[in-house]
């Protein structure tokens, strides 16, 4: 692994262990373990995101980062990882796509 993403990493486990309950810090350690092709390990931490925040959107994260550049490669990074259901190409999912319709049929 290159040393920025290996730092990354360690940042983000330290903080998982102070703050485990928090679904941005899951998010960010999904998307430094698939931009790595540590995939399996990002699809658990990935799961837990969506575990503890069900509706957690991929298109808003990262929207605070000052270079638009590394936010999309955090937003491809969680769909890599399977967040939310997103598949590896960044369509919505099956699920998605009902949902999705169903907002759209309500109003």
């Amino acid at each position: 692994m290159r040393p920025l993403p290996c730092v990354l990493l360690y940042m983000a486990t330290t903080a998982l262990a102070e703050y485990p309950e928090l679904p941005m810090l899951h998010g960010m350690r999904a998307a430094i373990l698939a931009q790595t092709n540590r995939l399996d390990e990002a699809r658990e931490s990935a799961a837990k995101v969506r575990q503890l925040q069900p509706n957690f959107p991929v298109a808003d994260f990262g929207n605070r980062f000052a270079d638009a550049a590394v936010r999309d490669r955090f937003q491809a990074a969680l769909r890599k990882a399977g967040a939310l259901g997103m598949q590896t190409d960044g369509r919505p999912s099956k699920k998605q796509r009902r949902q999705i319709q169903l907002l759209r049929d309500f109003k």
